[in-house]
């Protein structure tokens, strides 16, 4: 029986495999060039690249040490260590210690990250669609659109951000979920929503509306409440699933200048409507005004997709079933209110809202025009029901993707260091000083080479250190006031000869000090998980079971 399953799993392979091969290699041939540069050795220049390779190394160190989940990176802030960890989103170092763990090191790792979220962003967009509109030409000009959409280009070659290009894999799955229903809907649209959360929090906490907005107007539409109960129970799921993560990252912030500190004005950052047309691409910052010296172009083919959707709907809606009819509403709606609040029009909206400070540029709303505007360009050629126009009308949509958007391979071709200059790197990864606990008044201004240091009160004779462990064999003069070379961040625990005493950080560094007595002595210092952090990580436990449960009892849920 086994031999046989075997069998017909390999003949269905065979057989998929000889009836798409053109397929597949012309695909390929069109994706593989959006990632040639990850290709070369070394990581060229990006506004946030350093960065995300230096918190990348803090992950895999603190990992390393038995931090699960990562927490605390100790080499930050000159070797006090720094929570950015706790509140920094973890999906693509969670994908990237995969690949570093198989050797390929700190910097190939976090570009084969990179890469993998343009190559499985276009198969899973692919997949969808197909398995909406079974039609091969659609879907496969769908993909090249989301593929080779500015934005995309704009995150992984001036941006830098793994986190946003990463979340381009999840989307597709989570509304392809709502599709799939039962089971295996139910845990594929948990499990996609929480990696949209984990691969960046701002992100992914926009999606969710959108997600919810969506699964009531296709129970609404199509009178079926089922389409809202998959979409509500994968939400809930993921935001489970992802608690780990969320919980203390935003019951923690308290501790933190996140609240208080702003990276930049948001109300300077709206685009100009030019600006989503013409594109500009260079490398310097965002900044207020039309002449950035960045793009943020949503891209010619999605333009005529939409021009194209918007003939369709007002002289030929008939074309269109029930649900291309769907899709394309709310695509379009989808798309306009995201254009609407990329300007200067939106700004009294924002400013009622009050969570611009979370979203801290309104241009992040690109993605949402790239996914549904790759949509639209699918409803569009299913549309078109001669074969002939079908096929024109698809080289045209990804010839204007491919060609339009040349000029990103010009990339900044300066390359860095390698792995050692971002594991070893001790600044703090932060722009404004937002991640500092309130109670740092100031940042070292030297490296912390010793946790404790021998002086005239206080002898070292043996000590072992880790990101989340210290001890100490120490020998006190006289009674005195130990200070270790730790930023003190709740989790953090002081014990003497076994004995827990109250930590101390009323001081310019908020690092750790507590009082000893005068002999020998024994110390220890304990990073762990505070009781709000348990609370996420058995959340996340706890969904992963359910997760699991759905899996194995999937035959059984059949309403849904």
């Amino acid at each position: 029986m086994r031999r046989e399953l075997n069998s017909m799993v390999k003949n269905l392979f065979i057989r998929f495999f000889k009836e798409n091969i053109l397929l597949m290699s012309i695909f390929a041939i069109l994706v593989l060039p959006t990632i040639s540069e990850l290709f070369k050795p070394g990581f060229f220049l990006t506004q946030d690249g350093n960065y995300f390779l230096i918190r990348f190394g803090q992950f895999h160190i603190a990992l390393r040490d038995g931090q699960i989940p990562p927490r605390w990176a100790p080499v930050l802030n000159q070797g006090f260590g720094y929570p950015v960890l706790i509140f920094y989103y973890p999906g693509a170092y969670m994908f990237g210690e995969f690949f570093y763990l198989l050797g390929f090191g700190l910097v190939n790792s976090f570009k084969i990250v990179m890469g993998l979220s343009m190559i499985l962003g276009a198969t899973f967009m692919y997949l969808w669609q197909y398995h909406l509109w079974k039609s091969k030409i659609a879907s496969f000009a769908s993909a090249l659109i989301y593929t080779w959409a500015p934005y995309r280009f704009l995150d992984i070659y001036v941006r830098g951000s793994v986190g946003e290009a990463f979340i381009f894999v999840f989307l597709p799955l989570l509304f392809w979920s709502v599709k799939i229903g039962g089971g295996i809907g139910l845990a594929l649209g948990g499990l996609s929503l929480a990696g949209s959360l984990l691969s960046h929090n701002i992100l992914g906490a926009i999606i969710v509306p959108v997600f919810l907005m969506f699964g009531v107007s296709k129970s609404i539409f199509f009178k079926e409440k089922k389409y809202f109960i998959r979409v509500l129970i994968s939400t809930i799921l993921g935001i489970v699933i992802s608690s780990f993560f969320w919980v203390p990252a935003i019951f923690e912030k308290s501790y933190t200048n996140l609240d208080s500190v702003r990276v930049n004005d948001f109300f300077e950052q709206f685009l100009y409507i030019k600006q989503l047309f013409i594109s500009n691409p260079g490398f310097g910052p965002s900044k207020s005004g039309p002449d950035d010296m960045m793009s943020f172009e949503v891209g010619v083919a999605i333009w005529l997709s939409v021009l194209m959707a918007f003939f369709f709907i007002l002289f030929k809606r008939k074309l269109l079933d029930q649900t291309q009819r769907f899709y394309l509403l709310f695509s379009i709606f989808i798309f306009i209110v995201s254009v609407f609040m990329m300007t200067s029009y939106s700004d009294f909206v924002w400013r009622m809202a009050r969570f611009y400070y979370f979203v801290q540029y309104p241009w992040r709303l690109l993605f949402l025009t790239v996914f549904f505007g790759s949509i639209i360009s699918s409803v569009v050629l299913v549309s078109l029901k001669n074969h002939r126009y079908k096929l024109i009308a698809s080289v045209v949509f990804v010839s204007l993707a491919v060609g339009s958007f040349p000029s990103f391979f010009a990339i900044n071709k300066e390359r860095q260091l390698a792995d050692g200059f971002f594991f070893t790197n001790p600044s703090t990864t932060v722009v404004a000083s937002e991640v500092n606990p309130k109670w740092m008044q100031r940042s070292p201004d030297n490296y912390a080479f010793e946790k404790i240091k021998s002086n005239e009160q206080i002898v070292v004779n043996d000590s072992k250190v880790k990101s989340n462990y210290q001890e100490f064999k120490i020998k006190a003069l006289g009674d005195t006031v130990l200070q270790n070379n730790t930023l003190y961040f709740p989790g953090w625990k002081a014990y003497v000869d076994g004995k827990e005493v109250e930590i101390n950080y009323n001081n310019d560094l908020g690092q750790i000090t507590f009082p000893v007595e005068k002999g020998d002595h024994n110390i220890v210092l304990r990073f762990g998980e505070t009781k709000v952090r348990q609370i996420g990580d058995f959340a996340t436990v706890g969904g992963f079971c359910f997760v699991f449960l759905i899996i194995i009892f999937r035959k059984k849920i059949k309403y849904v």
